[in-house]
């Protein structure tokens, strides 16, 4: 695989290798990350809710959210500018579609979590535990929905973890020819 016009600066071969092999790793141990708070932390979690307290539920669910917010945006964007990288470096059209479907798939994650989990389960969630936390809230009376959008949660943020698995097979599939 040779290089657009850089092929006489000593760095770029560097990048460009560092590059194709950091976007898939970063891409799937980020699905992998994403895919066992679905298949470990919100079951968990759901048991919490309903032989224990719900009140403690979305206060654990809260806590996830915010240690989620702030790990996986920056790994889908540096995967994703490892793709970029990885495509603009590329003389291969078919690669460099290859990288940029890749790209599109670690990224996809944000339009998801915008546009479909927020609206259906998170917004709810967090408005559950704010009301839990003023004292407004019956936990009883909402255990089931609870119980309902963490199984919601936990669906949807599987499909997110798969979103991102796209993005790391790709890429490493067109690392690798």
């Amino acid at each position: 695989m040779s290089f657009n016009n850089l092929d006489s600066h000593p760095y770029y071969p560097l990048i460009a290798s560092t590059a194709r092999f950091l976007g898939p790793f970063i891409a799937s141990s980020t699905a992998g990350s994403i895919l066992t708070l679905s298949y470990y932390s919100i079951p968990i979690i759901r048991s919490t809710s309903t032989e224990h307290s719900t009140k403690t539920a979305l206060q654990q669910l809260r806590a996830l959210f915010s240690s989620g917010s702030h790990v996986f945006p920056p790994l889908a964007f540096a995967a994703t500018t490892c793709y970029a990288i990885s495509a603009y470096v590329c003389d291969d059209p078919a690669h460099r579609r290859g990288y940029i479907v890749a790209a599109m798939g670690s990224i996809g994650i944000a339009p998801f979590t915008t546009l479909v989990m927020l609206p259906v389960a998170n917004q709810r969630l967090i408005d559950l535990d704010e009301k839990a936390k003023k004292g407004d809230y019956d936990g009883v009376k909402n255990s089931k929905e609870v119980d309902e959008l963490l199984r919601s949660f936990e669906w949807l943020n599987a499909i997110r973890a798969g979103i991102m698995a796209v993005g790391a097979t790709v890429g490493l599939w067109t690392a690798l020819n």
